[in-house]
């Protein structure tokens, strides 16, 4: 494979403390020739009660490939898992449209499963970001389960 050959890479963020979080990398990967970025956004990040994510990504410069509902309201364990189950359904049509080279999840929340599970079942590298916290929660198995599928990994 030539080196420099553009990578297209899918960056998903399911919450507006996941765009926090890799926002210094969305920058860099913006400004450099090699990569093309890809930005799904889903979950919480596409509803106007938790920040309107959109807006701030777009008023700092990024464009958004895909927006996609798959928050479940109600915010309790049986939601979770429908909304999980919504990612499923959705993320790997978006993922085939858009062909990335590589997909990039961000923490450890229900969110990051679908696109943990998604990518990984496509056989496309998956890059995680926050892995290694111990919490007890949920999350740490959903953290440590992304840890385990991810071929890159930036804990």
């Amino acid at each position: 494979m030539a080196r420099n050959k553009i990578k297209k890479i899918c960056v998903m963020i399911g919450s507006r403390a996941n765009y926090s979080s890799i926002k210094s990398f969305l920058i860099e990967c913006k400004k450099n020739k090699y990569f093309n970025l890809q930005i799904v956004l889903f979950s919480s990040a596409t509803l106007h009660r938790f920040g309107d994510l959109s807006k701030i990504l777009l008023k700092d410069g990024f464009k958004i490939s895909f927006k996609i509902n798959t928050h479940v309201e109600g915010e309790n364990l049986n939601t979770m898992v429908k909304s999980t189950a919504l990612g499923l359904m959705q993320i790997p049509e978006i993922l085939e449209m858009l062909k990335p080279d590589m997909v990039l999840t961000v923490g450890d929340r229900y969110e990051t499963l679908a696109t943990t599970i998604s990518s990984s079942f496509m056989n496309i590298p998956l890059i995680h970001t926050m892995g290694g916290e111990v919490t007890g929660t949920i999350d740490e198995k959903i953290r440590h389960a992304t840890s385990k599928f991810a071929d890159i990994h930036f804990p």
